[in-house]
């Protein structure tokens, strides 16, 4: 027996797979967040073996926010990317946009504006932020009760946003200017 622990990488890929599914898609539904019905859109494993989701959000005055979600293999980090469009008077309810294709939406000019939470928000010298504000990662451990110490931490951390997602939304508006998409 080791004094020490150490997760395969598949292990920590998976953790954080189940920590996303279960403390921060919840929080995300109450929100009015839903799968995203994009013919593009990944919401589970990817080509590469990693996890990724897609998640969307239609707003009364025509804004249509993007989530998407990367659980990438060999790191730590469950990386929340949020961007958000004018889709105007073409789409009014989540049936519009069923089969449409969204590529355009992840590359740029259009993703210039993405924001990934806890990273790209921050308001104060950024040399100085990874001091003070937390991120959507597991920290470091020794030990198998250090390790679910981290699980939980990265659980309670993602819950909290997810229920705040507002805060970001806002807060990217802040940051960006809205961009007008039309979807074919």
């Amino acid at each position: 027996m080791s004094l020490f622990y150490k997760p395969t990488d598949k292990e920590i890929l998976n953790t954080r797979n189940k920590v996303l599914l279960e403390c921060a898609t919840t929080e995300l539904y109450n929100n009015g967040f839903i799968k995203s019905a994009f013919s593009t859109a990944w919401f589970g494993r990817n080509n590469l073996g990693d996890f990724t989701y897609e998640f969307v959000r239609l707003q009364e005055d025509s804004k249509l926010e993007l989530l998407v979600v990367h659980i990438n293999k060999g790191d730590s980090y469950v990386k929340l990317n949020l961007n958000i469009f004018d889709v105007g008077s073409a789409i009014t309810s989540f049936k519009d946009i069923e089969n449409k294709n969204a590529l355009k939406l992840h590359v740029p000019p259009l993703s210039l504006t993405k924001m990934r939470l806890r990273s790209d928000d921050y308001r104060f010298i950024p040399i100085i932020t990874p001091f003070f504000y937390k991120e959507h990662k597991l920290g470091f451990y020794l030990s198998r009760k250090g390790f679910n110490n981290q699980v939980n931490k990265l659980c309670k951390l993602l819950r909290e946003d997810c229920r705040n997602i507002d805060r970001f939304v806002h807060r990217w508006h802040e940051k960006n200017t809205l961009q007008s998409i039309c979807l074919e």
